[in-house]
């Protein structure tokens, strides 16, 4: 019996997880509540555990790869044969996208494979001004060409003749008079292009041009550093405002200290009462209106050195 081996939900905000690591190999016996792979998410590296005793099959999800949540990664099986069969049958596979010809599969009759006239070899990856010629040297000519990931189907209108794009009069007459182009502009959820995606277009940020930069190269974050960069985006755009006041902090450093806690968390209990006394300190506005919260909750962020994160004190 083959049972596959999801990626795990391990946080409420989680939608992809990173391998980091293999700890078994295909046909490799696992034993339940086994640690047999390492994810990364936006908090942490976790274990991915066996939910079951069995052996290991393939074909095994690779690492450094966003895989989303709830995606096989990996495949139980009952005995080392079928773990070696899997693991056959996904090397099989492989070699055919490769080659491109259905020969490469056993199953293939002579009947249904492609004529030799009509198998071409597959074209070597260009390199791209964005890619290091390092990483394009890297590749192996026997490596399967990388299949391009669909589009999200909010895009669905870029790229269509402009007669095709649906969009509202209005609409079109307001794109006009902000500069923008409605072919570049997603629709809503009909479908369709109102005034409110092209506001929403107007006001979201610009992407960096890199073109007009010095030679660079692209790096791919740690799942932390990304959630870090995208939180600390998220929180540029709320607007804010600061009170500020002087305080003298001696008498609550000589209080912290009696009661054996660090001035940072003495610091944060105060701050936590503060706001308590005033609940309008502890309120948020929203499209359904004015949420007041019955808890004071405090975020500290420390500096790891991998990254920026925010515990948070209940």
């Amino acid at each position: 019996m083959k049972q596959p081996i999801l990626m795990p939900v391990l946080s409420d905000t989680m939608q992809t997880g990173r391998l980091t690591r293999w700890n078994k190999s295909v046909g490799d016996p696992v034993h339940k509540g086994e640690a047999i792979a390492e994810v990364e998410t936006d908090k942490a590296i976790l274990d991915v555990e066996a939910f079951a005793d069995g052996f290991l099959a393939g074909p095994l999800a690779p690492v450094e790869e966003d895989i989303p949540v709830r995606q096989p990664i990996a495949y139980l099986v009952d005995s080392p044969a079928a773990s070696q069969a899997a693991g056959d049958c996904a090397t099989l596979q492989n070699v055919a996208a490769s080659t491109g010809s259905a020969a490469a599969l056993p199953q293939a009759s002579a009947s249904t494979a492609a004529p030799p006239t009509a198998a071409t070899a597959p074209e070597s990856p260009t390199p791209t001004p964005m890619m290091p010629e390092s990483a394009s040297a890297s590749v192996p000519p026997s490596a399967p060409p990388e299949t391009p990931r669909p589009a999200p189907a909010a895009s669905s209108a870029r790229n269509l003749p402009h007669s095709a794009v649906r969009a509202s009069p209005y609409a079109k007459g307001l794109a006009r008079d902000l500069g923008l182009d409605i072919e570049q502009i997603s629709p809503g959820p009909d479908g369709q292009i109102h005034a409110r995606e092209v506001l929403a277009a107007a006001l979201a940020p610009r992407p960096i041009d890199l073109r007009y930069g010095p030679p660079h190269q692209i790096g791919k974050p740690s799942v932390l550093r990304e959630a870090v960069a995208r939180n600390m985006l998220a929180a540029a755009a709320i607007p804010s405002f600061r009170i500020s006041t002087r305080v003298d902090l001696d008498p609550l450093h000589s209080q912290g200290k009696k009661l054996g806690l660090s001035f940072t968390l003495a610091l944060t209990r105060a701050c936590a009462l503060t706001v308590a006394e005033d609940p309008w300190f502890n309120g948020v506005w929203t499209p359904t209106g004015w949420v007041s919260r019955s808890r004071v909750d405090v975020g500290i962020a420390v500096d790891t050195g991998a990254g920026l994160i925010t515990p948070v004190l209940r």
